[in-house]
């Protein structure tokens, strides 16, 4: 009995996750630890827009993001009311969790759903409960292939979200622009989820540079010893 038990729940685990797939294919996006401008941007966006639902409690001592307006006194820590009782996850490691490109296709991949609460979907987390924060800016995007007839049209590789979905209303920026946009934002979390990966990566180039040298005196050394000895 406690066979067919496990047997089930795992038939329905997998069948949970074959629903919640996701149609799209994943975009590329470049960023870089180096590049301080972009996650400065990302920073301030972030303050102004996804923390008046997400946290970012692991920068709370970081002075980076407090000199962004990123703190702890200004996040949504104590908030018990959230829509259909979900709460926002923190997004200190989400970068780290999803990835860079997982985060980037996702904020491009909302569009206009009356049936949803908030009155938008998206393709990469189907029924999600989070709105599109960013349709000022991107703005309002429709779904212009059925589900029904993804599979059909694409055959086993999956479509990007642009292929699946139409712009109907145009934001107040370019295409372009919020392509920059979301790239600042997810730099920004790429750098939250690791805040000293410029420094670790500059510390080990000199580390290397110390065992090369390290390695060469030895060497050396191990020659002269050697020749004594002969």
């Amino acid at each position: 009995m406690r066979i067919k038990k496990f047997i089930f729940l795992i038939l329905f685990s997998c069948c949970g996750i074959y629903a919640e797939e996701s149609l799209i294919q994943l975009e590329h996006v470049t960023v870089s630890e180096n590049d301080r401008a972009s996650i400065l941007r990302g920073a301030k966006i972030f303050a102004g827009t996804c923390m008046v639902c997400h946290t970012a409690k692991y920068l709370g001592n970081n002075k980076l993001a407090n000199e962004s307006g990123i703190t702890l006194s200004k996040m949504p820590l104590n908030n018990k009311e959230w829509l259909l009782n979900v709460v926002p996850p923190d997004l200190s490691l989400e970068a780290r969790q999803r990835g860079a490109d997982w985060i980037y296709t996702y904020i491009h991949a909302f569009y206009k759903d009356p049936a949803q609460p908030t009155g938008f979907n998206n393709l990469l987390v189907p029924n999600t409960v989070m709105t599109n924060i960013f349709a000022a800016q991107q703005g309002v995007q429709e779904r212009e292939i059925d589900r029904n007839i993804v599979t059909p049209i694409f055959g086993n590789k999956k479509p990007h979200y642009y292929q699946v979905l139409k712009l109907v209303q145009v934001g107040s920026q370019s295409p372009e622009e919020f392509d920059e946009t979301t790239r600042d934002i997810v730099n920004f979390l790429v750098y939250a989820s690791d805040p000293h990966a410029s420094e670790r990566k500059s510390l080990g180039v000199y580390v290397l540079l110390f065992l090369a040298l390290f390695f060469v005196v030895v060497f050396l050394l191990k020659k002269l010893v050697w020749k004594r000895i002969k």
